[in-house]
């Protein structure tokens, strides 16, 4: 066989292996344990989630028996702010409130009766003293109703005095300075408290969808958090079972995106807190604390989705779906007039992006092979060239 033939061939067959590996379906990655567990293992890891479990849970019901009726007690025109001055002097405590009447500025009917509360606090208030507190600044939201009046909190917990670029505001595309100190206290604020489906949707971890209620900074744009096109358009081959949900949404199947609102996916502290008997010894109407977990499915930006969908379709249909008293599916379709998959996809595509489906290659991985065919040719003309020249 000609040399000038076998070099074209190993070239061919070159292209086509890296097609076909850029072109491969993704696996799955499971994260293996280094060491299969003893048993006595097992049970002491069991206990110490337990033990942890367990301060948390009360030391979340104390707050409960004081937070609400202090914010009560303490309104002024339907906002409570407190902490103690070693965390929030008086001056920041008067930045917090002008920011939240700014943000509730626009309440509607059904939300003026609630009050919306911001307190700052220790995370050693009111826990075990054999015990070293979680000492991580974590926001938490508590929602409910203290002898029929409802209520509404956002609690900063953090061991260091706040500082003011914790109250960061930025200018919207309205024009308008806004903040996000209410976060999903917004909602509670300008429609009420939910129905009852919505309220245990929240609190399967939907609350989550809530955190960014105010118009976005005028940065946001795609997400840059979910795997991107690396080198000549390949993209990452290890994604979770979670990742793969998200993307046959972007790859536009409706049912897909219908299931990652639908069913949120939550890793909190307080599993235990959403249970029934839990619930009930609880003066809250959701019958949870919420801690501030990872977003569910969607990273971060998901934190917009309730705010854009309630700024997409104004606050008189988006207080309809919220307190409707059907399934969530049923009164998203009834309150804005399509199926809640539809409106995620188009959603998704906005703000995530989309992706191929199946094993074919993104446009850039297709520039990026015919750009390394074409150079690997024009090397292989030139190699050939040269060998001629010798003879």
């Amino acid at each position: 066989m000609a040399p000038a033939l076998k070099g074209w061939i190993g070239l061919t067959v070159g292209g086509c292996a890296l097609i076909s590996a850029w072109a491969l379906p993704p696996s799955v990655f499971t994260r293996r344990e280094a060491h299969a567990r003893l048993p006595e293992e097992t049970r002491a890891a069991a206990l110490r989630a337990d033990v942890v479990r367990t301060r948390a849970l009360i030391q979340r019901i104390r707050w409960m028996d004081s937070l609400p009726a202090l914010a009560l007690a303490t309104a002024e025109d339907g906002i409570a702010v407190g902490g103690p001055p070693a965390l929030a002097d008086p001056a920041m405590l008067t930045a917090i409130r002008a920011l939240l009447s700014a943000e509730l500025s626009d309440r509607e009917e059904a939300g003026r009766g609630v009050t919306v509360g911001y307190f700052v606090q220790s995370p050693a208030f009111a826990s075990e003293g054999a015990y070293p507190p979680d000492a991580r600044t974590r926001q938490e939201t508590y929602v409910g109703t203290l002898d029929g009046a409802p209520y509404c909190i956002q609690l900063l917990v953090q061991p260091a005095p706040v500082k003011p670029a914790q109250l960061h505001t930025w200018r919207g595309s309205d024009g308008e300075r806004h903040s996000n100190l209410a976060r999903a206290c917004r909602l509670v604020a300008l429609h009420g408290l939910p129905g009852p489906a919505v309220e245990a949707w929240l609190r399967a971890g939907a609350l989550s969808f809530a955190e960014s209620t105010t118009p976005p900074p005028p940065f946001r744009g795609k997400d840059e958090e979910r795997p991107g096109n690396q080198a000549f358009g390949r993209r990452d081959a290890f994604w979770s079972d979670t990742d793969l949900g998200l993307q046959r949404c972007m790859a536009g199947e409706r049912d897909a995106c219908a299931d990652q609102v639908l069913s949120p996916r939550r890793d909190a502290l307080l599993d235990d807190l959403s249970d029934a008997r839990v619930a009930r010894t609880l003066p809250s109407a959701l019958g949870a604390v919420y801690d501030l977990a990872p977003p569910p499915a969607f990273t971060q930006t998901a934190t917009y989705l309730l705010g854009d969908l309630e700024r997409e379709y104004g606050a008189e249909r988006f207080g309809r779906f919220w307190r409707s008293r059907d399934d969530v599916a049923e009164a998203f379709a009834t309150a804005f007039g399509r199926p809640i998959g539809d409106w995620t996809a188009a959603w998704v595509a906005t703000h995530l992006g989309t992706v191929i489906p199946g094993p074919a290659l993104p446009r850039q991985a297709s520039f990026g092979t015919v750009l390394a065919l074409l150079l690997g040719a024009l090397a292989a003309g030139a190699w050939q060239r040269r060998r001629v020249g010798v003879r």
